[in-house]
C-alpha cells in the first residue's frame, strides 16, 4: 500500500462552494493539486474565475461557476453543469456562508436570523440534495462541511473584545451543521457516501493588518495551547484528508483544527 496514493484524487470531481474565499481558496487549491477536477463556485463569480485561471496556468483542472445558495434552481444548475462537464460528482465541500450576523443577541431580529439561515442551513441542505443523485450514480462520494470551533464548545467571552465577538446565530447555525453532518453520515453510509465536518479556529490573515484586533490576538494566543493562529496549509491538509481515501473509514467526524482552543 502506497500511503501517498490514498491522498490522491485523480479522476474525481469536486465542487467547492465559496471556493475562492478564505477557507475555500486553500481547499480548492489542495484538491486540484491532488488531481481533482475542481469546480469553484460562489455568488461572486469573478474571484472564482481568477482562482480557476491561476490553477489552470499551473497545469491543474479548475473551472468556475456562479451559484446562489438562496436559490434552489441555481444550486441544481451548478450540480448539473458540473456533472455534465466532468461526467459526475464525487466530492462536495459545503463552505459558502452568508454573513448576516449581529454581535449581540439584542441586535438580532427575525428577518436577519432567517436571511442568514436561508443560506447557512437551507442552502447547505439544498446543495447536498443536488449532488446526492450524482454521488449515488458513482457508487459513493464524500461531503465535507466547513463548520467551526464555535460548534464544539461554548464561546470564550472573556477573550472577546469590542471588535471581535461571537454572534449567537453564527454559533447556532454551526451547531446545526454538526448535527446535520451526523444525520447525513448515518443515513447515507450505506450508499458509500461519507459526511464529515471540519471545525477550524480563526483563520483570517487580514486580521493582523488591523490594529484594533491586537487585544483579541493576544488574548487568544495566550489562551490556546498552540499559541498561534492557523495558516492556509492547516486548513487545506485536514480538508484533503477528510475527502480522500486516507479517511475512507471516517464518517460523521467533527474534526477540530483549532490549536487546542476547544479543549
Amino acid at each position: 500500500m502506497q500511503i501517498a496514493a490514498l491522498f490522491r484524487l485523480d479522476g474525481r470531481t469536486a465542487i467547492v462552494t465559496g471556493g475562492a474565499s478564505r477557507f475555500g481558496s486553500p481547499i480548492s487549491r489542495a484538491l486540484a493539486q491532488a488531481g481533482a477536477n475542481v469546480m469553484i463556485a460562489s455568488r461572486r463569480l469573478q474571484p472564482c474565475e481568477e482562482l480557476a485561471l491561476e490553477l489552470r496556468e499551473e497545469g491543474l483542472s479548475a473551472h468556475a461557476l456562479q451559484v446562489d445558495l438562496a436559490d434552489d434552481d441555481s444550486i441544481r444548475q451548478l450540480a448539473q453543469a458540473c456533472a455534465e462537464k466532468f461526467g459526475g460528482i464525487d466530492i462536495l465541500v459545503n463552505n459558502a456562508v452568508s454573513r448576516e450576523f449581529a454581535d449581540e443577541l439584542e441586535e438580532l431580529d427575525r428577518t436577519s436570523v432567517m436571511a442568514s439561515m436561508e443560506v447557512n442551513i437551507a442552502g447547505q441542505i439544498s446543495m447536498v440534495q443536488a449532488v446526492l443523485p450524482y454521488m449515488k450514480r458513482r457508487g459513493g462520494g464524500s461531503i465535507l462541511f466547513l463548520s467551526s470551533v464555535n460548534a464544539l464548545t461554548a464561546p470564550k467571552f472573556s477573550l472577546m473584545t469590542e471588535h471581535r465577538k461571537s454572534p449567537a446565530n453564527y454559533t447556532m447555525e454551526k451547531w446545526g451543521i454538526n448535527g446535520l453532518t451526523k444525520w447525513l453520515a448515518a443515513r447515507y453510509g450505506k450508499d458509500n457516501i461519507r459526511v464529515n465536518s471540519l471545525c477550524p479556529g480563526t483563520f483570517d490573515p487580514d486580521m493582523f493588518k488591523q490594529s484594533e484586533n491586537a487585544a483579541y490576538i493576544r488574548n487568544v494566543m495566550e489562551y490556546r495551547p498552540i499559541s498561534r493562529f492557523m495558516c492556509a496549509a492547516e486548513v487545506a491538509g485536514p480538508a484533503l484528508f477528510l475527502v480522500s481515501d486516507a479517511a475512507s473509514y471516517c464518517t460523521g467526524v467533527l474534526l477540530a483544527v483549532d490549536g487546542g482552543y476547544s479543549l
